[in-house]
């Protein structure tokens, strides 16, 4: 199993090797997970990358809604 560091490292990789190539994000619609899709999506688009987003259909969580 790898650890944290040769983890982050292979992120680390891909986002430099995104260079001219379609990446699709998949999210959460709760403010984390659209802060880390924008936050991720600009990194992308810095490095050469179209980013698209996705934010599937809740379901379970949807009748607990305010």
């Amino acid at each position: 199993m790898k650890n944290f560091n040769e983890t982050l490292a292979d992120v680390a990789q891909k986002i430099s090797e995104s260079k001219n190539k379609n990446v699709l994000l998949y999210t959460h619609d709760d403010p984390d997970g659209l802060t880390s899709a924008v936050i991720l999506g600009r990194l992308l688009k810095k490095y050469g990358a179209k980013a698209t987003f996705r934010i599937p259909p809740t379901m379970e969580l949807e009748k607990f809604r305010i």
